[in-house]
This record gives structure tokens, C-alpha cells and sequence, in this order.
């Protein structure tokens, strides 16, 4: 076989594999939240702002401290990061030094000293939020749970 049709053989084999494979975009789960969205030492809330508006987890659950002594932080990113997200607490004391960026990602830390001295898996409180993004709105809730001990 000469050279030529050696590799119009190699180049139309790449072309049937390469057309053939699908890409799958690497998600790590429904909605492309961080594997830690449900860790409750650092919850990551995924807003997914495709189509309707709908938020992972629905309802956080987050330590009151973590497991080293660190107070936990919350954050909200929609799956683009861009956009203009607002998060407003509608209950007060659960988080404090909330901030958006104005691209798609907000943040708040757990109120310090919030369920101090409760017992490990305490629910210590829950509070009320809304999720606005684009016009659209959302109200999903912040449980604010005791961790590990004093």
C-alpha cells in the first residue's frame, strides 16, 4: 500500500472515531454543583438560572462552626458565574458580612457564636432567604446546625 492511500485510510478512520465520540461535559451533579454544595462545613448552594430558576440544595444545612473551629462561609454561584445574583436574608442572625459581586457569585458567613454551647446536631436556627436573579425569585432557607463539640 503506497503512502497516499495509507493515510487517506488513517485520516477517514480519525474522522469516523472523532465524529463517532460524543463529548459528555463533566458535571458533578445535576446541576454542576461542587461535590461540596451538601457539606455542611462549606455550602456551596448552585443557582440554576437555565429556563426557570431553581437553587441546590433547596435547604442548606450549615454548622454553626466547622470541625477545625473555622466559621463556615455559604455561597451562592449560578452555574455560568455571571449575572447579577442577589441574596437578601429575610430572617436575621444567621449569617452576617453578605456580599454579592454583581457576576454571579455571593457569600455569607455563619453569624459567630450562633448555637453556642447547643449539642452536636442541633438545630440551632433556620432562616429565610431570597434568590433574585434577572427579575426572577426564589425563597429557600439557611438551617443553621449545631457541630462538634464546645
Amino acid at each position: 500500500m503506497s503512502r497516499v492511500p495509507r493515510f487517506f485510510a488513517v485520516l477517514s478512520l480519525l474522522l469516523v472515531l472523532i465524529a463517532g465520540c460524543k463529548s459528555q461535559p463533566v458535571r458533578q451533579s445535576s446541576m454542576g454543583c461542587s461535590p461540596s454544595s451538601k457539606d455542611p462545613a462549606r455550602p456551596n448552594v448552585c443557582v440554576d438560572t437555565s429556563g426557570g430558576m431553581m437553587v441546590e440544595p433547596r435547604s442548606i444545612r450549615a454548622w454553626n462552626k466547622s470541625p477545625n473551629g473555622f466559621v463556615p462561609a455559604v455561597i451562592w454561584t449560578t452555574l455560568m458565574t455571571r449575572g447579577n445574583l442577589q441574596i437578601t436574608m429575610k430572617d436575621e442572625g444567621c449569617v452576617e458580612q453578605l456580599r454579592c459581586n454583581g457576576s454571579g457569585i455571593c457569600s455569607a458567613k455563619v453569624a459567630a457564636g450562633l448555637g453556642a454551647g447547643a449539642a452536636p446536631g442541633t438545630v440551632v436556627r433556620t432562616c429565610r432567604y431570597t434568590v433574585t436573579y434577572e427579575g426572577k425569585v426564589l425563597d429557600p432557607e439557611v438551617v443553621i446546625v449545631a457541630c462538634c463539640s464546645q
